[in-house]
């Protein structure tokens, strides 16, 4: 019933022009071609930050909850969910204060419900590693350029910056979605913004995180943001960026490893 209410209050026709920036456009096309537990991923983030915004904005348990167990998730298919995993974690900590300021007690609890399932994998996944390989992180040390930080550790982090920068830029619906949840709803924009400092840090410690993984990232948490019942004014800023995004797409696409090849590749058949 839930679901039906948000297709009826969301306009048809804009559901199918945000769509298009997601499955539209060639670099989404090559992330599921070339990495479907990347896309699997992504997918399992935006949902936990959908779920932390929630727990923000309605104190919905549910919602830590889904928060919690989406992290758990996306943490079998891809360590990037590490760095998302702490910055959900440390906002946690800082609304469960705000929450319950006269429960002190209440507050671990809280944090547990979002940071207990995706620790609970963690450890296991750790413990696993070491048991059959000898090395509690062979997953990560073993993965090129995890911890090179080429240039120097600052520029790494300058480089990785302006790599996160650019996906947002590919990425219009997010920023719009973030002034819209700004004027309506300041602490949960707080969720909705970690991703984008989760993003530098994975980019710059060299875990498989790429320009095009930003910019889908940020496109799929801004379509989960849309309110159930977007104002008019709303519906037409969403339908004329969406149209935009699309286009940026197109003329203007994120880069990554990769990438460019796939693109020659399709052009030549």
């Amino acid at each position: 019933m839930r679901a039906c209410s948000v297709r009826r209050d969301v306009p048809w026709w804009l559901v199918g022009l945000l769509l298009l920036p997601i499955l539209g456009v060639p670099a989404v096309a090559y992330l599921v071609s070339e990495s479907l537990p990347g896309i699997a991923t992504l997918s399992l983030l935006a949902i936990a930050v959908q779920g932390f915004v929630r727990f923000a904005r309605e104190r919905s348990t549910e919602g830590g909850f889904s928060a919690g167990l989406a992290l758990a998730l996306a943490f079998c298919f891809s360590p990037i969910t590490v760095p998302f995993a702490l910055a959900l974690g440390a906002s946690t900590v800082f609304l469960a204060r705000e929450r319950f300021r006269d429960e002190p007690s209440a507050v671990p609890a809280t944090v547990g419900v979002v940071v207990f399932p995706v620790v609970f994998v963690i450890a296991a996944w750790t413990f696993l590693q070491w048991r059959f390989s000898g090395a509690a992180f062979a997953t990560l040390v073993d993965s090129p350029g995890f911890l090179a930080f080429p240039g120097g550790v600052w520029a790494s982090l300058g480089a990785a910056t302006v790599t996160v920068g650019l996906g947002l830029l590919h990425a219009p619906l997010y920023l719009l979605m973030a002034v819209s949840m700004g004027i309506r709803e300041p602490l949960p924009l707080i969720g909705y913004l970690l991703p984008i400092a989760g993003s530098v840090v994975a980019v710059w410690t060299g875990l498989l995180f790429t320009q095009v993984s930003t910019t889908v990232l940020f496109t799929l948490l801004a379509l989960i943001a849309v309110p159930r019942r977007p104002r008019r004014g709303l519906v037409f800023a969403l339908a004329v960026v969406a149209v935009a995004q699309l286009a940026l797409g197109w003329l203007w696409p994120p880069t990554s490893p990769g990438f460019a090849e796939w693109a020659g590749a399709l052009t030549r058949v």
